[in-house]
């Protein structure tokens, strides 16, 4: 368990990896969580415009708030 943030309330983080569907994987972990936290890469024909699978599933499914996060600056495509 690690904590982060300088000055800031402290946020106990755990990491943990676990096998099967990243959706399924990601409700079972955020069983009885305050906030479940997703990335959104945002690939697909409307960039930005439209949640990923994995991120979807889990806003129309958890018992907890969700917060997406998409990415940050310029991206680069291979």
């Amino acid at each position: 368990m690690s904590e982060t943030g300088a000055g800031a309330p402290r946020v106990q983080i755990r990491q943990h990896v676990v096998q099967g569907h990243p959706a399924t994987a990601l409700l079972e972990s955020a069983d009885g969580a305050h906030l479940l936290f997703v990335g959104n890469r945002g690939h697909g024909g409307f960039t930005g415009a439209r949640l990923g699978s994995v991120s979807l599933h889990c806003v129309h499914h958890a018992h907890c708030p969700v917060v997406v996060r998409g990415e940050t600056g310029p991206r680069a495509d291979p």
